[in-house]
């Protein structure tokens, strides 16, 4: 029998609307322009982009907005944002775009989509809990990837921001062993009235040594990271990854 997960104390369905009012869910709004500059590179057509946590839908407006005429596929956990995104590009005039439910913390989406030029995931790995899931998803992504795909990650910075720092709530008080917690394992109440009860998310604050190293141990090669989003212009960590064709790496 698997054990719960301590960290799953609010479904993630139950934060929808608090993610929503707070603008958490516009973070994919912020897309780089390394990502439009690769998938325009090798032209729009045919170009395979695959987005894990798509929320409302914001990088498949982005793409809309561009022209982009290739295949989206999009996954998210979350019904109501799921929603959303179906009807932000349903009046795309080219372009496929599909949106299927599903979980990052869960292995069979994988099952959901075939091979990927470009990889998206904003402002989600940090809500997986434990190192397993964060390695199993750079593993997963290392194996949809086409050769000299790209990976487009950010994640949230806790620690440091002010805004996010008085949401942070003791773990002591939640009945959580400490033996189940990791280095920077971090509790956040997103209550939006202070009033009503509390709503609480599990997020790891990632450094940027630590997504190195896992983007490492599965062979891909980190091409930039950048700080971004925010007031002050640093609350999401952005890397960009590179799947590598190692067989022309010989021919050099």
């Amino acid at each position: 029998m698997t054990r719960q997960s301590p960290f799953h104390v609010a479904p993630y369905a139950a934060l929808a609307d608090v993610y929503d009012r707070a603008g958490l869910a516009d973070f994919a709004a912020q897309a780089t322009p390394h990502y439009l500059a690769f998938v325009q590179s090798l032209d729009w057509a045919g170009r395979r982009v695959l987005d894990l946590g798509c929320g409302n839908g914001n990088l498949a407006k982005l793409l809309q907005s561009e022209g982009f005429i290739g295949s989206y596929f999009g996954i998210d956990e979350n019904t109501y944002f799921l929603e959303q995104a179906e009807a932000a590009v349903q009046d795309a005039a080219s372009g496929s775009y599909t949106f299927r439910k599903g979980s990052m913390a869960d292995p069979a989406w994988l099952d959901l989509v075939d091979e990927a030029d470009a990889i998206c995931s904003f402002a989600t790995l940090h809500h997986l809990p434990g190192s397993e899931l964060h390695e199993r998803l750079f593993s997963s992504v290392s194996t949809k990837l086409s050769l000299n795909g790209r990976f487009f990650l950010s994640c949230w910075q806790v620690i440091g921001n002010k805004r996010l720092e008085k949401h942070l709530v003791p773990w002591k008080p939640l009945d959580i062993h400490s033996g189940s917690l990791g280095e920077n394992d971090l509790f956040l109440d997103w209550r939006a009235d202070p009033g009503k009860p509390a709503k609480m998310r599990y997020v790891h604050h990632f450094t940027p040594s630590e997504l190195r190293g896992l983007g490492e141990s599965q062979g891909l090669t980190l091409l930039d990271e950048f700080f971004s989003d925010g007031k002050e212009g640093n609350l999401g960590l952005y890397q960009v990854w590179q799947k590598p064709d190692l067989s022309q790496r010989d021919v050099q």
